[in-house]
């Protein structure tokens, strides 16, 4: 429940009811500013008791009651808010009760729900709940009981579960080694052929012709005479050195080969037969 019921029996110093005594009821740290109550459980309209029409009586046995918001009540409280409480009766009676605890810390509990995203400052957890977070937060490898099943990197392994993370420096160190991969003159008895390929209009040597069917890019002819109709083909990039997979190598006979790629860069290319 969001609101607080609030009920006393108000009597004089001989112990009688004081009948028809006012009801005030003013914020503690703030004693000029009446507080927002409701004459209702649920429903109805937050008023203050500095209003006329929110006057409350105490009744034949002095007894009053009222309800107060909580923190997710529109016209409620924050838990730690503190009340003073005065009456005045026809009779000249009157007094003033202070720093009164009305929220209810029960009545505006809720249970944690780790499914919802509400941002209201009203829940306890457990100290379960709280360990595991606190854990998942501390978390470091190489703990291999850690969340999620997260394993350190194995270099000298095989596995192919994805459940590992890297470092920037083995990262970086695999990106240079791609970056710098060219393929070197084959030695001993194997025949190859080099080509460079130029980029379309270069005007001399092999260069690339745009497709302009299919699925488009950019076809060169190397004729190698290697007598081979399936030569191993191997590129990279001209500037960088960086190793490019040709989009698709055609076989024209065994002397001449297709090769297929998106870009219209400048490539070397060795294909060894």
């Amino acid at each position: 429940m969001a609101r607080t019921k609030y009920w006393q029996y108000l009597v004089n110093e001989e112990g009688q009811p004081i009948e028809d005594a006012e009801i005030y009821l003013y914020k503690a740290d703030d004693p000029t500013e009446g507080a927002y109550i409701y004459t209702s459980e649920t429903g109805g309209t937050a008023t203050t008791t500095t209003s006329v029409s929110a006057t409350i009586l105490t009744d034949a046995d002095g007894y009053f009651d009222f309800f107060v918001g909580g923190p997710v009540d529109s016209y409620g409280y924050a838990m730690s808010q503190k009340f003073n409480l005065g009456w005045y009766s026809a009779g000249g009676e009157e007094g003033e009760i202070t720093d009164i605890n009305i929220i209810d810390v029960g009545q505006v509990i809720s249970e944690v729900d780790e499914t919802d995203t509400d941002t209201t400052k009203n829940k306890l957890t457990s100290n379960y709940l709280e360990k595991t977070t606190t854990d998942h937060v501390s978390y470091v490898l190489p703990d291999t009981d850690g969340p999620h099943n997260i394993q350190p990197v194995d270099e000298t392994d095989t596995d192919n579960v994805k459940n590992k993370t890297v470092s920037n420096y083995l990262i970086s160190t695999l990106f240079t080694l791609a970056l710098s991969a060219a393929a070197p003159a084959p030695s001993g008895n194997v025949t190859y052929y080099q080509e460079t390929i130029n980029v379309e209009g270069f005007g001399s040597g092999v260069e690339w012709t745009e497709v302009v069917s299919g699925t488009g890019g950019y076809r060169a002819l190397i004729s190698h005479y290697l007598s081979n109709e399936w030569p191993l083909v191997q590129m990279w990039k001209y500037d960088t050195s960086q190793v490019i997979q040709p989009k698709k190598i055609r076989k024209i006979d065994q002397h001449r080969t297709a090769v297929f790629i998106d870009d219209d860069i400048k490539v070397n290319t060795i294909i060894v037969g």
